[in-house]
């Protein structure tokens, strides 16, 4: 007699088995590194970095009855309300927790990867974001992780073929981190429907913070950041001082139009990549922390990439040693070079690549 009631249980194959072990191995790389992470960053707890101490007393505002204020009384605070609420933690607790954001991030970069001998590469790469991860948790840099795991959420929702509402969702939640979230759009809007509904977000998130004084607010938005003699604009002539008023929005134009290009492409992880590397290096201050960020989606590029596993990230970590030192009073044309090595590399595996078409819609538990 046949049980119809019981399932046949079928052995894995023989490629799925080895398969299944590199990715446990991954799994427990990824999550050493990320314990690592941890650990350094726990060696700095004792320091509390300027950056956190504007984002502290932007809290106290925010946290009062005139919140919507934020930006006017504490322009210094270049981060989003989610970020500048995260600042009241206990500081113990949130070195801690801003360190520990590194595990979700590597996770979710590595959920390409399939066990194959050449994911070693990316898994000893990965280590490289141990420095720059931990940097932000004791320099208060709560909003560069939070974007960066919206960031990874984002580009594996749209690798599993999500629907847009959850999308947009991620998005909302990045820009609350940080308003440099605004690169995102060329990943979330994919229709005229999308657009309005991410302007929707947009103003939902933003204007409470504008509507009290709108010139204020742009006063605050053009960044508090003085010419770096040896940022890009310094190195190439460019006056010190304040930077010229077209600087940002140039910026931002340039970020998004890259990332649009490849998006057309249908490559949401170097868009980010592309987006986030032009705005490292068109900062007026060469600082390790917007390479960091550099670092952080070459890994994700790079394990969503056919070619060698750490094309983008070799250079990415040459950005964010070099912006040390460029930082220190060295010369900033070494940190040039390899932010500009990271956006040919981008550029050339965009055009050397084929287009994909659209994924189909694997979002099981994606759905909204």
């Amino acid at each position: 007699m046949i049980d119809h009631g019981q399932r046949a249980v079928v052995a894995p194959s023989s490629t799925e088995r080895p398969a299944r072990a590199g990715r446990g191995t991954a799994g427990v790389i990824v999550a050493l590194a990320a314990l690592v992470t941890v650990v350094d960053a726990w060696t700095w707890r004792w320091f509390v970095h300027p950056d956190q101490g504007i984002a502290q007393r932007a809290a106290g505002v925010l946290f009062s009855p005139d919140w919507y204020r934020t930006y006017l009384e504490v322009p210094r605070a270049q981060m989003g309300p989610l970020a500048i609420a995260a600042s009241r933690l206990p500081h113990d607790g949130y070195v801690v927790l801003v360190a520990a954001l590194v595990l979700p991030f590597l996770a979710l970069a590595a959920a390409p990867l399939d066990g194959r001998r050449r994911d070693g590469l990316w898994l000893v790469a990965c280590w490289g974001l141990v420095v720059p991860w931990a940097q932000f948790a004791w320099k208060g840099h709560a909003d560069d992780a939070l974007v960066l795991v919206c960031a990874a959420l984002v580009v594996h929702a749209l690798d599993r073929g999500a629907r847009p509402g959850v999308v947009l969702a991620l998005w909302a939640v990045a820009l609350l981190a940080k308003p440099t979230a605004v690169v995102f759009v060329p990943l979330v809007v994919s229709s005229v429907e999308t657009a309005a509904w991410a302007a929707a977000v947009f103003v939902l998130v933003w204007l409470p913070f504008v509507w009290d004084s709108p010139a204020g607010f742009l006063h605050a938005a053009k960044g508090v950041m003085r010419v770096s003699p040896h940022s890009l604009w310094g190195e190439t002539g460019g006056p010190a001082g304040p930077p010229p008023f077209w600087l940002r929005p140039v910026q931002l134009g340039a970020g998004i139009a890259a990332a649009a290009w490849a998006m057309a492409r249908r490559a949401p992880a170097v868009a980010l990549l592309l987006a986030f590397t032009v705005r490292s290096l068109a900062e007026m201050n060469p600082a390790p922390s917007y390479a960091a960020s550099v670092v952080a989606l070459a890994l994700l590029a790079d394990a969503r990439s056919g070619r060698l596993p750490v094309l983008f990230t070799i250079p990415a970590l040459a950005a964010f040693w070099t912006s040390q030192q460029a930082l220190e009073g060295a010369s900033g044309w070494p940190r040039i070079a390899a932010h500009l090595t990271v956006i040919t590399l981008s550029l050339w595996s965009l055009h050397t690549t084929p287009r994909r078409p659209p994924a189909r819609n694997l979002a099981l538990d994606l759905r909204v």
